[in-house]
């Protein structure tokens, strides 16, 4: 859970975008880092300083069939969390 506070604070602080963060707060985690926490979660190292979580590095050994786990697994599974937006056009950086 820290990670993904992290990677939805970090994204606020650059993009300043509150509106999608208050309606799926874990998007960016999600869309970033969930996929290697969930499917290669042994090349997953996180940074801690005094104030706790403050970085994170993932990875993959065998990328072929992490892209097939990915496809199998991972994105079904968001593709049913998150809602495909209704128009293409005024997209957020978000989405």
């Amino acid at each position: 859970k820290a990670l993904y506070t992290m990677c939805r604070e970090l994204h606020s602080a650059k993009f300043q975008e509150k509106d999608q963060a208050d309606v799926y707060p874990d998007l960016i985690a999600d869309r970033f880092l969930g996929h290697f926490l969930a499917l290669s979660p042994d090349y997953c190292f996180v940074l801690e300083d005094e104030d706790g979580v403050c970085g994170c590095v993932s990875g993959a050994l065998e990328v072929r069939s992490f892209l097939k786990g990915c496809e199998a697994a991972w994105f079904p599974a968001m593709q049913e969390k998150y809602s495909k937006p209704t128009a293409l056009h005024n997209l957020t950086p978000t989405q």
